[in-house]
């Protein structure tokens, strides 16, 4: 039997926070050496989630670390989806996706309403596909300028 543990290296994004103000994003993680890379997204329970009252997490990319380099990924480059949650039910989930675009760097945007509070996430980074073995997790980073 194959075993995942030599073929992926996980980065963290996110450590479990709790959200309180919009826009809030995951530190970035550098794609340069893999070929896969999935992002999952921990929401906790979203007490406050109702119609007008949520948060979406909204997976971003760019070529570059400067800021003004990101943008929403194309839903055709990614497989799965991130979606709103706007009930309580929809809390407590796992979300991810499975990027297929061609750019360097991935981020997470979690979008939350100003009127939510306290959105418990966590955001990792799983990687695969690594051009050298074993695969070694490049370090989270954060955007410049």
């Amino acid at each position: 039997m194959r075993d995942l543990y030599h073929n992926i290296t996980v980065v963290q994004l996110m450590a479990p926070v709790d959200i309180t103000t919009n826009d809030t994003y995951s530190s970035i993680v550098d794609l340069q050496d893999f070929e896969q890379c999935d992002i999952i997204v921990n929401l906790g329970a979203c007490t406050g989630a109702t119609g007008n009252t949520y948060v979406t997490p909204i997976l971003q990319e760019s070529d570059s670390l400067l800021e003004a380099g990101f943008a929403t990924v194309d839903t055709g480059d990614y497989i799965g989806g991130l979606t709103k949650v706007d009930d309580v039910a929809e809390g407590n989930t796992v979300q991810h996706v499975g990027y297929i675009g061609s750019k360097r760097y991935l981020r997470v945007l979690m979008d939350v309403t100003s009127t939510m509070t306290n959105v418990p996430v966590s955001i990792t980074a799983v990687l695969s596909g690594a051009r050298h073995n074993p695969p070694t997790a490049p370090t989270a980073l954060v955007t410049t300028g």
